[in-house]
């Protein structure tokens, strides 16, 4: 499902993969994206310079950048982040 979006905005999904334990605003700190990774999913027909723009400003904050379909996306994370908190929680 594409997301309607208005005529000269760009919608690029992703996100970063940062953080710690804690959660909400108090949990931040300058460092946070430093050495990171950001995620992008782009759809097709994404517009490359609006990717790369985005990429810059991640790059800006300290991040890695990479970018996957939304299907490796998923399989990625799953074994990387979801299957962790499966086995401590057995």
């Amino acid at each position: 499902i594409e997301p309607h979006v208005p005529d000269g905005v760009h919608f690029i999904p992703g996100h970063p993969l940062a953080g710690t334990e804690k959660s909400g605003p108090d949990a931040g700190f300058a460092d946070l994206f430093d050495n990171r990774w950001c995620i992008f999913t782009p759809l097709p027909g994404t517009d490359p310079d609006a990717l790369e723009k985005l990429s810059e400003f991640w790059r800006r904050c300290g991040s890695n950048i990479d970018t996957m379909d939304p299907q490796h996306h998923d399989m990625t994370l799953a074994i990387v982040s979801h299957l962790p908190h499966i086995i401590a929680y057995n």
